[in-house]
């Protein structure tokens, strides 16, 4: 294998911005970061591509960012697929052992999820995902169906996407030159870093709060179980702050990220903030009331989740929470309150073997997923010129 196929590009394609993680993929299945790159996302609006030529410009901006310091930028990729078109449903498929033992076999489940597949499938779509989440043979649930006798019933639970938006986001990787070993869900791939493997086995929920969408998947033994989307996001936080302080949008962005809390408890009742008005210019505000307005939004998104999700005290499975906004001070607290559930912001731990920059986790988690899933085969190191001799020696002798 050659020396530069030990390094992957991971691909966020987000709403408000694209983030590229560069990394070395080693043969103990190590990944070593080796760049990142951020920029801000043109061509995409409400997940559909509308432009091609400015997303084809946004990649290539992030991706250059990424390569700066290492100077070589991998043509093998694994992208997210933007939301648009992005549907869930779920199917089963039945067959019955085709051996003469009447026993369940490795074929046998592939056959009963490619049923599944074909009682979905439509031409406006593509599947993303295929997950088998129960099997039952002859009607009894079981954890693995291989060597039962009887019929086998696979419930599969299927991850879709518009079928127009993947084709031309596959023009656009080509006209970039690289080669797309992967396309996937984002919370899949942001559930390798901001969840732990006990977490991810054991069951948990896990809630992304993306610029436009915020998506809330749940995970248990190890695979994506359901997940929904909910078009609320932070840069409707963010409109809301413009409408009321009647400031750009740019601007209450700034004031949102820089003074925005959750906590209203721990702001002084005389702190003030500079905004720039567009018909006033520049004047202050009392900081409370700019917290007020984002409390009451992202309050509101928050019981959306919980009703959606039905989350209640006796909810058995932890929560996890990442995205932007939920970064605002006072997040876990509220929405812990909220849902009646303890919920934990950011990754489980610090010390994580794939740790990075908090922002470019579902990045990472792109190359550390396709390396799970075989779309990444990890480099191995060259033998040194003893060994080549050795093994000459060996075949030799």
């Amino acid at each position: 294998m050659a020396r530069d196929s030990g390094l992957v590009l991971g691909i966020d394609i987000g709403a408000s911005h694209i983030d590229a993680v560069i990394a070395d993929v080693g043969n103990a299945n190590e990944i070593v970061v080796r760049g990142v790159g951020r920029s801000i996302t043109n061509g995409i609006l409400k997940g559909q591509i509308i432009s091609p030529t400015e997303l084809v410009a946004s990649i290539d901006r992030a991706i250059k960012r990424a390569e700066r310091e290492l100077g070589h930028r991998p043509q093998n990729a694994i992208v997210t697929v933007p939301p648009f078109g992005i549907q869930f449903g779920y199917s089963t498929g039945l067959v019955i052992p085709r051996n003469a033992s009447g026993r369940v076999t490795e074929d046998d489940k592939v056959a009963a999820i490619h049923k599944a597949k074909k009682t979905i499938k439509s031409q406006d779509q593509l599947i993303l995902h295929a997950v088998p989440v129960t099997f039952t043979s002859d009607g009894v649930p079981v954890a693995d169906p291989v060597g039962k006798a009887g019929s086998l019933e696979v419930t599969t639970h299927f991850v879709l996407a518009d079928a127009v938006n993947i084709n031309t986001l596959l023009q656009v990787t080509h006209s970039l030159n690289l080669h797309v070993a992967g396309m996937v869900f984002a919370p899949i791939a942001g559930s390798q870093i901001y969840l732990s493997n006990t977490e991810r086995r054991d069951g948990v929920l896990f809630i992304d709060i993306g610029a436009r969408y915020t998506t809330v998947a749940f995970f248990k033994d190890e695979l994506l179980q359901s997940a929904f989307m909910i078009p609320v996001g932070g840069e409707m936080v963010s409109s809301d702050i413009a409408q009321c302080l009647s400031v750009t949008p740019l601007e209450a962005e700034r004031v949102k990220v820089t003074h925005g809390s959750l906590d209203l408890d721990r702001i002084g009742y005389r702190e003030k903030v500079d905004v720039t008005s567009v018909d006033r210019g520049r004047i202050e505000i009392r900081r409370e009331y700019l917290c007020k307005i984002i409390l009451a939004r992202v309050e509101e998104l928050v019981r959306m989740i919980g009703k959606r999700a039905d989350i209640g005290p006796e909810y058995p499975y932890d929560i996890a929470m990442t995205g932007g906004t939920s970064r605002l001070a006072g997040m876990a607290t509220l929405a812990s309150r909220l849902l009646g559930h303890r919920v934990r912001v950011g990754p489980p731990s610090h010390d994580s073997a794939h740790s990075v920059h908090g922002d470019y986790g579902t990045a990472l988690g792109l190359i550390s997923y396709g390396l799970k899933m075989g779309a990444i085969v990890p480099y191995e190191t060259p033998p040194s010129f003893l060994e080549r001799l050795n093994r000459k020696l060996t075949r030799w002798f």
